[in-house]
């Protein structure tokens, strides 16, 4: 009998149904491996994510700590975070200020779930006055990662995402103690006041003694050392306010510089500024017994005129060396500094009048309300001939008189016309020097 060769019909079948069950076997490992392998990789980006928005919120604490500890407006980059939410600045806040990228700031798709962060500051105000508190800043997932079969927390997962974002800093809550957020290592990171289970958190602190170290830009923290700057320069928009010394090897400019009780020392510059105005209130004569000649000081006699240390006294600081006014008939002149010399010219332009006439015009001189003089300024007509008609002419006189006279620093000088004849108009100059 011939013996029969290959597989029967029945071997066949049950090879070709063993193949296609390890064939279904394998696709569906297959597929359940790229399903965790695509969960895993969305729950790292979610933990990446959280990292991101921690080191915006790391700026945004550093750049306002005082601003959210006072519930104030917090401004940067043309963006204005209003003070009702300081504390609670959204990822578009963030992304305004320039803190954040714009897509950080995107929420985080896992299956059939869209899982955003929320942020939220709290001021720690026991044993302290803000805003020299301790600030706390936590970032907060806005729903649980659950697991797309049962529908329960993802706990894996969560660990995952938080290990990313920050293997100290961040934990999640798990379904046995919700209230907390736990880290590696059972490390609490801080309380979960939702109580939802499957959230994740990335928590930071910025206490008042360690943000004392930093130079506050809006002056709530006095420095408790010398501004050294090296080689750079100290650019001030306003006031400058200084209860100690200001020295520079160069230049000092400002539009109001003030050293209360200090100096302002430019070694091999200049002081320059719109106003530099001396405290020191001192009479003119009085002694400057402990300043150096050339210190500025101010007359205390209400004139806000300047004084200067001379010799070893306090004497009116004359600015040009002199001055020169003009006006019709009568003037008042403010000294711009101290002189002793004043020179008054007059020109009196008198009327036509017939016959014989004697035409003048009288000027009294005046320092702080002092009578110091009159000038006067006259001319005689004469009729000519024995008869006929004398018509008369218009004549002018110019009299010039130099007093001798000390003239503070503010003083008041004044000509004022006291009277005359046939006296038409006259021009008045006021010459005051040293």
């Amino acid at each position: 009998m011939k013996k029969q060769a290959g597989f029967a019909m029945a071997q066949l079948a049950i090879a070709v149904a063993v193949l296609s069950m390890m064939i279904g076997w394998g696709a569906k490992v297959y597929s359940e491996q790229a399903v965790n392998k695509s969960r895993d990789e969305a729950a790292r980006l979610l933990g990446n994510r959280l990292g991101l928005v921690g080191d915006a919120g790391k700026t945004y604490a550093t750049s306002f700590f005082t601003a959210i500890q006072m519930n104030q407006d917090a401004t940067h980059n043309s963006y204005t975070v209003p003070a009702a939410r300081v504390r609670n600045p959204t990822l578009a806040d963030f992304v305004g200020l320039g803190f954040l990228r714009p897509e950080a700031a995107a929420d985080v798709r896992l299956a059939n779930q869209v899982i955003g962060i929320g942020v939220q500051y709290t001021v720690d105000t026991t044993g302290c006055t803000v805003p020299n508190c301790n600030v706390a800043f936590q970032a907060t997932t806005t729903a649980p990662l659950l697991d797309e079969k049962t529908g329960a927390v993802d706990e894996r997962r969560i660990q995952l995402a938080a290990t990313t974002a920050s293997p100290g800093n961040a934990g999640s809550s798990l379904p046995e103690n919700p209230t907390q957020f736990v880290g590696l290592g059972g490390n609490a990171i801080g309380p979960n006041t939702t109580g939802t289970a499957g959230l994740i958190a990335l928590r930071n602190g910025y206490d008042a003694q360690g943000m004392a170290e930093l130079l506050r830009r809006d002056g709530t923290l006095p420095m408790t050392g010398d501004l050294n700057l090296g080689n750079h320069n100290v650019t001030l928009g306003g006031s400058a306010d200084f209860a100690a010394n200001i020295t520079a090897g160069g230049e000092v400019r400002g539009s109001n510089l003030r050293a209360t009780t200090g100096d302002v020392t430019a070694d091999s510059g200049n002081v320059r500024g719109q106003a530099i105005i001396p405290n020191l209130l001192v009479g003119e004569g009085g002694s400057c017994a402990g300043y150096p000649n050339g210190a500025l000081a101010t007359n205390n006699n209400g004139s806000g005129m300047p004084v200067s240390c001379q010799g070893g006294q306090w004497r009116a600081v004359a600015l040009g060396g002199g001055m020169t006014r003009a006006a019709d008939n009568n003037i008042w002149v403010t000294a711009n500094g101290a002189y002793n010399t004043m020179v008054v010219t007059t020109s009196s332009y008198f009327n036509a009048a017939d016959g014989t006439h004697t035409s003048y015009a009288n000027f009294n001189v005046y320092v702080n309300g002092a009578f110091l003089g009159t000038i006067q300024n006259s001319t005689a007509v004469q009729k000519g001939g024995s008869k006929g008609h004398y018509w008369g002419y218009d004549h002018t006189t110019v009299r010039q008189v130099q007093f001798n006279y000390p003239i503070p620093a503010g003083s008041q000088v004044s000509v004022q016309y006291a009277g005359g004849a046939y006296h038409r108009f006259s021009q008045i100059k006021v010459d005051l020097s040293s």
